[in-house]
């Protein structure tokens, strides 16, 4: 199944309380099984990792042959994922800005 040439990759996602984890566990799936360089075997995984103030905390995990891409791969994901959330409407926690000194 896993070859020398195979890597892993996983992509934190945030999500602000409230959204509904196994709609996000569906979304984050297919946007990972979409992608043209994810392997199919073994599938992507999505796994709630934290739940901690102030968001729900996923970790994607994706498996790809081409070794030489993940940096790419984990860009296009990233971006996949962003707009998927923004589609459907799930919030990410927002952040403060850190105070001007």
């Amino acid at each position: 199944m896993f070859s020398a040439r195979q890597r892993g990759i996983e992509i934190p996602v945030s999500i602000a309380p409230g959204a509904d984890s196994r709609l996000v566990v569906e979304l984050l799936t297919k946007a990972a099984a979409a992608h043209p360089l994810v392997a199919e075997k073994p599938a992507p995984q999505v796994l709630l990792s934290e739940i901690a103030a102030p968001s729900l905390n996923f970790k994607l995990r994706v498996w790809t042959k081409h070794f030489d891409k993940t940096n790419r791969i984990s860009t296009e994901l990233a971006i996949a994922v962003s707009e998927t959330l923004a589609e459907n409407n799930i919030a990410v926690p927002q952040v403060s800005p850190n105070p001007v000194l």
